[in-house]
């Protein structure tokens, strides 16, 4: 709700209080007053497009005292998460910026604002150590076992050995309540299984959800949201210092977070540092980040295409699905280093898998720099 809907719902009394606390229009104004809709517009005039309710939290409004403690609460309240600060609660709703236990979202976004404008947020090109996350290992691994018409069991085989995977349990308690196996429960069922991926944010936010509810990380949904409050860019890295007390209360929530590689953390000048993984960028706000956008794939002319963990799962398992390479181990996963996945690309297949080709093929030509010739003659236009 905005301002003034909160207004609407003050009596007249709280009105004529509202006008002394902020001494919206003189007292000869008010004798000519016949309603509330007057001091409607003149208390949005003054507060909000005439900023006055922003240089109240700078301390800039004679009468209005906004403390380090009530700024503290109004951070974090517009960020989402309510302090337990009876005393400045108090001393709020007596300012009319705290209504009952809300503020307006109209201050709201001032308060966000402020909170970008002083945090300290760094963009960095420092190297991390990404891992694969969950989602990538799992659709990687029905590529393989739907490739290799494997049965169900076979994959777990596999799963097993698959260091960072979601346990076997997990696994095919999804593949079960999705309906993405056969009704004998041996194979995958092909159809619903690209269908589930033709659904790509819908199907990786639900994945996510289930995840953390059986990994008990409570509130980590509502941690991205408060985090890419205050980034709003994919690239952007933000002080744990700013951010302290969200950190504290859902301290479980983020260290599941960066133990699945959805928040990445460094230390810089000897600060703690974290941002969001490119899948929760998709998840929380329903389009490609940045980073996805970028050419991060590198091409060699044997035909190697290299791709980053963090790129676009759905891009990767297309790729993925043409790979002709042999892995050494059982898993379906060739790992390059700690930055990239390899796979080794053929020729176009017939029938309808020729058309998934020609799509997987756009995919290389439009995120990778520069693609060796003999590539682009063998694979790319053959």
């Amino acid at each position: 709700m905005k301002f003034e809907d909160y207004y609407d719902q003050m009596s007249v009394v709280e009105v004529q209080k509202l006008n002394r606390v902020w001494k919206i229009i003189s007292s000869r104004e008010s004798e000519k007053l016949k309603g509330k809709s007057y001091m409607k517009s003149a208390a949005i005039d003054l507060l909000l497009k005439r900023g006055y309710f922003d240089k109240a939290l700078k301390g800039r409004v004679e009468g209005i005292l906004i403390g380090d403690k009530d700024r503290e609460y109004l951070k974090y309240k517009a960020l989402g998460l309510d302090l337990p600060y009876g005393e400045v609660k108090k001393h709020l709703r007596e300012y009319f910026i705290l209504f009952e236990e809300d503020i307006p979202d109209d201050y709201a976004e001032v308060i966000l604002k402020h909170i970008k404008s002083e945090a300290d947020l760094m963009a960095s090109d420092e190297a991390v150590n990404v891992q694969p996350t969950p989602f990538l290992k799992l659709i990687l691994m029905l590529n393989h076992v739907y490739k290799n018409k494997l049965e169900i069991q076979e994959m777990f085989k596999v799963v097993d050995t698959e260091k960072g995977l979601v346990n076997r349990r997990h696994i095919d308690y999804y593949l079960q309540t999705r309906q993405l196996i056969t009704n004998d429960e041996r194979y995958i069922d092909a159809d619903k299984l690209y269908k589930w991926i033709d659904n790509k944010n819908e199907s990786l936010l639900d994945f996510y959800q289930f995840l953390t509810i059986q990994l008990n990380a409570k509130g980590i949904f509502d941690f991205f949201n408060m985090i890419i409050k205050i980034l709003e860019d994919s690239d952007k890295w933000i002080s744990i210092n700013d951010v302290k007390k969200v950190f504290c209360q859902f301290k479980k929530a983020v260290e599941v977070g960066i133990e699945l590689g959805l928040i990445y953390e460094i230390v810089y000048n000897n600060q703690k540092y974290i941002k969001l993984s490119p899948e929760v960028w998709y998840m929380i706000m329903g389009k490609r980040p940045s980073y996805w956008n970028r050419e991060e794939i590198l091409v060699t002319p044997l035909k190697e295409v290299f791709i980053p963990y963090n790129f676009d799962p759905f891009v990767i398992q297309l790729i993925d699905y043409f790979n002709v390479t042999k892995s050494k181990s059982n898993s379906p996963i060739k790992y390059f280093d700690d930055y990239f996945i390899v796979s080794n690309i053929g020729k176009m297949p017939g029938g309808e898998e020729k058309f998934k080709f020609i799509e997987m093929t756009k995919y290389i030509e439009e995120y990778c720099a520069c693609i060796p010739d003999i590539v682009k003659n063998e694979v790319l236009l053959s």
